[in-house]
């Protein structure tokens, strides 16, 4: 997708001299912003957009949602997601791991002391970061070091830790939820056009012998 849409910019580009525009530009720059949101340079592409494009509601998202993860922002980061349009937020569901990560570290800094620890429960968790159950959130919690009992998760400086391996990404019945159309419509932007009806025709005569 990444290389689909390095070919889409260029093509804008190349377009853009001859003073030809496409109307769903911005959507799909927001799109590539997206898939972009922890690069160093990516608000610097951002400023050489043509003004329409650069101003657009879908661009502003991608700059909003940059400035979160950027700044930590885990509350303004799910915000955005829910508000998100389905295909918007399938692209931000790549970062949920990361923002999730961060706000652990950030809350067992806040509060706990150095040699304390302090509970915190579970449904808190789920309703902050977005999780879809106790359960999920639980298996999280624990891959970084923290013990969850009783609905209770042990927030701990000294027990939290970053998992060897990133944790597997799973589905986010939120976002899914967003989806109330055919895939192939979503990726045609649209109701899908009629197929066109092909009539078969028969390669052998009546002795059955190949036409060619």
């Amino acid at each position: 997708m990444s290389q689909c849409l390095q070919s889409l910019k260029e093509m804008y580009q190349d377009l853009a001299t001859r003073h030809v525009y496409c109307p769903l530009e911005a959507e799909f720059r927001q799109y590539n912003v997206l898939l972009r949101l922890d690069a160093g340079d990516v608000l610097r592409e951002v400023q050489q957009f043509r003004d329409e494009v650069r101003n657009s509601p879908e661009v502003k998202f991608a700059v909003a949602a940059v400035a979160a993860v950027n700044s930590d922002n885990f509350v303004r980061f799910f915000k955005l997601v829910k508000g998100a349009s389905y295909l918007a937020s399938c692209l931000l569901h790549r970062y949920f791991s990361q923002v999730r990560a961060k706000a652990l570290e950030s809350w067992t800094i806040s509060h706990t002391a150095a040699l304390r620890s302090t509970t915190f429960p579970v449904q808190d968790v789920v309703r902050m970061l977005m999780f879809c159950s106790a359960g999920e959130a639980a298996d999280f919690l624990q891959q970084h070091g923290f013990s969850v009992n009783d609905g209770l998760v042990r927030l701990s400086r000294k027990a939290y830790r970053q998992p060897e391996l990133p944790p597997s990404r799973k589905k986010s019945e939120a976002i899914l939820s967003k989806n109330a159309v055919l895939i192939g419509e979503v990726v045609n932007g649209g109701p899908l056009p009629d197929p066109l009806q092909h009539t078969p025709v028969c390669s052998f005569d009546s002795l059955n012998k190949y036409r060619g």
